[in-house]
């Protein structure tokens, strides 16, 4: 830090300070009560979604890890798969198996009651 820089830090603090005391003190609260207020209202949230978010992204970094490594992918030519991996597509292979079909059955049924004239 350069000694301008420090020079003008101490200036600006001093002159602060003096400024404080020339503003009644209900007004000074008011202002003090309005950052406070906007600071809860706009850094608070972004501070929280920010945290949560990175939270999210490593715990599920760390599931798909889980799924994925050693034991689960060795060899693209010979994939096994994780306990884990069974578990989650055994769990799920009745959503997945429904979505995969539900659009192809919706052409169907509708092929179907078109040629039977509905």
């Amino acid at each position: 830090m350069n000694e301008l820089q420090t020079l003008n830090e101490r200036i600006s603090e001093k002159v602060g300070k003096e400024l404080v005391d020339l503003i009644p003190k209900e007004q000074w609260q008011a202002i003090v009560d309005n950052e406070v207020l906007k600071f809860k209202r706009e850094t608070v949230p972004s501070i929280i979604k920010e945290m949560l978010t990175d939270t999210y992204k490593e715990k599920t970094r760390e599931y798909m890890d889980k799924l994925t490594t050693t034991d689960g992918w060795q060899q693209l030519s010979n994939n096994h798969l994780s306990s884990e991996l069974k578990k989650l597509i055994a769990e799920s292979s009745a959503e997945i198996f429904a979505g995969m079909l539900s659009y192809p059955m919706q052409q169907v049924m509708m092929n179907l009651r078109s040629q039977l004239g509905q």
